[in-house]
């Protein structure tokens, strides 16, 4: 039996995001992104700011 199709692919990368990566999605395109700098470039200590805000 195959897989089915990648719920929440990193938009960059293509591997699937889990519910534990730290990831972030865009407001524009609605892709998902895993945070390093290969990717979305946000570093571990923006993404703790984000994740404690109002915006997350």
């Amino acid at each position: 039996m195959k897989p089915g199709p990648i719920k929440k692919p990193c938009g960059q990368c293509g591997n699937p995001v889990a519910i534990n990566h730290r990831a972030v999605q865009c407001e524009d395109c609605f892709y998902w992104l895993h945070i390093g700098p290969k990717y979305a470039n946000i570093s571990p200590a923006e993404y703790g700011k984000l994740a404690n805000s109002d915006k997350a």
